[in-house]
C-alpha cells in the first residue's frame, strides 16, 4: 500500500471519528435531557440544553429542510474537490522536494502549473508550504465532518440536535459539528490572511 492510500485512509478514519464524537454527544443528550431542559456544566459559563434545530448552524434558515440539505451536499462536494486539489499540489511539491531544494529554481528555471510556466523563487520553501497545505487539508476534514454530522441529523430526525449553551453571552445553542465548522472557518481565514502568501496560494495550481 503506497503512502497516498495510507493518507486517504487516515483522513477517512479522522472524518469517521469526528462524526462519531458528534453523533455520540447528541445521542447522550437525547437520552439524558428533556427538551429545553438545561443542565449546568460550568456555572455562568457553559450549560447543556436540548434544542431541536430545524435550520442550519445556530438556528439560521429554520424550516427550509430541502434547501438546506441540497446546499450542504453541494458545499461538501466542493470541499472534497478542494481536498483533492490540495493533495495534488502536495504531491507535486513533494516530488520537487525529492529532486532538489527550492533555491535551485532561479529565474531561469520553473515548473509547469496547469499549462503555465511558473517560477519558484528562493523565498518559497517547499517543505514549509507543504506543511501549510496539510493544515488546509485538516481544515477541510473538519468542515466535511461538521457538514456530515448535522446532515445525518436532518436526514434521520428532520432536525439537528443542539445542546451547547454559553451562559456568559447571548449566543444561540449549538453542537460539536457546529464547532468543527466554525473553528475551521476561523483558522482558514487566519491562514489566508496572515500565513499564506499569494505566491504560495498560486502553488495550488500545481499538477504532477
Amino acid at each position: 500500500m503506497n503512502k497516498l492510500k495510507i493518507k486517504y485512509i487516515f483522513l477517512l478514519l479522522l472524518i469517521i471519528i469526528l462524526v462519531a464524537v458528534d453523533q455520540l454527544s447528541k445521542y447522550f443528550i437525547r437520552r439524558n435531557l428533556k427538551y429545553h431542559h438545561r443542565y449546568t456544566v460550568l456555572k455562568h459559563i457553559l450549560s447543556f440544553e436540548y434544542v431541536e434545530n430545524r435550520g442550519v448552524a445556530f438556528g439560521l434558515f429554520s424550516g427550509k429542510k430541502l434547501i438546506i440539505t441540497v446546499t450542504v451536499v453541494l458545499v461538501t462536494i466542493c470541499i472534497i474537490y478542494a481536498l483533492c486539489i490540495i493533495e495534488n499540489a502536495i504531491s507535486s511539491l513533494n516530488k520537487l522536494l525529492s529532486d532538489t531544494v527550492v533555491s535551485e529554481y532561479a529565474d531561469n528555471n520553473g515548473i509547469i502549473a496547469d499549462g503555465t510556466q511558473m517560477n519558484i523563487d528562493d523565498d518559497i520553501q517547499i517543505a514549509s508550504v507543504t506543511r501549510k497545505f496539510v493544515t488546509l487539508q485538516i481544515i477541510c476534514i473538519f468542515l466535511i465532518a461538521g457538514s456530515i454530522g448535522n446532515m445525518i441529523d436532518r436526514i434521520r430526525c428532520g432536525y439537528v440536535v443542539d445542546f451547547l449553551q454559553f451562559d456568559f453571552i447571548n449566543f444561540p445553542v449549538f453542537n460539536i459539528a457546529d464547532c468543527y465548522v466554525t473553528i475551521s472557518v476561523f483558522v482558514l481565514l487566519v491562514m489566508v490572511l496572515f500565513f499564506l502568501s499569494d505566491k504560495e496560494i498560486s502553488l495550488l495550481k500545481l499538477r504532477k
